[in-house]
């Protein structure tokens, strides 16, 4: 793991490749950018095409979109498995055309915790979520069948960090 201005950059394992993905808490889902495309665009076989639309201030943009049906995404000893990530084919011309990818709370999903360590700048997963009371969902999917509402998505634990001049 690494910053990037003030922003959690994390390494993740792709197809044998370690590649850096921008992590961010507030996005439900995960998306992958046009350095992602480049490099594996010889998978378009098993992807689907699609079309986005995205809304804001000045007006609305519709772009072709591609969709993986399920990525694998490699974090120390543990795997994340997405399904269904969108993948743009275009830049953006943002600082996320840098980046692989941006991660979103799917990533994370599928495990009781994740740990952000900045004193030793490594991002760490939990324990691996397992189904109760139910069938559990895909992600963040729909709650279905579950007796009690379901628990909060997860649990951060951030370390403290000292510097010098902190007591």
């Amino acid at each position: 793991m690494y910053m990037r201005m003030l922003r959690s950059i994390v390494l993740c394992g792709v197809e044998g490749k370690e590649l850096p993905f921008r992590f961010d808490t507030g996005a439900v889902g995960t998306q992958l950018q046009v350095r992602y495309y480049e490099l594996f665009h010889g998978e378009i076989g098993s992807w689907k095409e699609g079309e986005e639309i995205n809304s804001g201030v000045g007006g609305a943009v519709r772009r072709k979109i591609f969709i993986q049906p399920k990525l694998d995404l490699m974090v120390g000893d543990k795997t994340a498995t997405l399904k269904d990530v969108t993948i743009l084919p275009v830049k953006l011309n943002s600082d996320l055309d840098e980046f692989y990818g941006n991660l979103g709370q799917d990533f994370v999903a599928g495990f009781e915790s994740f740990t952000l360590d900045f004193s030793k700048m490594t991002f760490s997963f939990g324990a691996r979520r397992t189904a109760q009371r139910g069938r559990w969902p895909d992600a963040l999917g729909p709650w279905q069948n579950l007796s009690h509402p379901p628990p909060s998505p997860c649990r951060v634990t951030f370390l403290r960090v000292r510097c010098g001049h902190c007591s």
